[in-house]
């Protein structure tokens, strides 16, 4: 069977193939994950996540100059929550906002005032008690190993 698409004529087979190879990359584009994106997630140590972030921030022209080492101290100060204050980690202030139309993200910044109004406690619960999750894991090893030295 031959179709004509806009005055020229292809076989139907051909167009399937080409709506089909087309719907692949879009599921491709769909499924890929970036760094940055993974650098926000919990399961991403402090350390990389910071600098993931940092490498990211660098990348773009406004930041180019931007140094991390003193910008979370300097910035902290100017919150009065305590999940802002004392803060060790880009991913606290700063976060993205996911567009699944464009498989794209937006990188958004919890704001002192906003923070210091409260719009952000959800957000505060949410990381405490990931917070609390993680210690318990190292306050059971560390129960075990000091068992260990007792019986030894």
């Amino acid at each position: 069977m031959v179709v004509s698409v806009n005055g020229y004529r292809c076989p139907r087979i051909f167009q399937l193939r080409w709506c089909g190879l087309v719907v692949l990359i879009g599921i491709n584009l769909g499924c890929y994950t970036q760094p940055i994106e993974k650098a926000f997630d919990d399961d991403v140590s402090g350390v990389d996540s910071n600098r993931t972030i940092d490498t990211y921030c660098r990348s773009c022209h406004i930041h180019r100059n931007f140094t991390s080492s003193g910008h979370v101290e300097e910035k902290s100060i100017l919150y009065k929550r305590k999940v802002f204050r004392y803060a060790t980690e880009c991913r606290t202030c700063h976060y993205l906002e996911k567009k699944f139309s464009l498989n794209d993200f937006t990188r958004k910044t919890r704001r002192p005032q906003e923070a210091n109004q409260g719009k952000f406690k959800g957000f505060e619960l949410k990381l405490l008690k990931s917070q609390k999750e993680k210690e318990k894991p190292i306050e059971k090893e560390e129960v075990e190993a000091q068992k260990k030295k007792g019986a030894q």
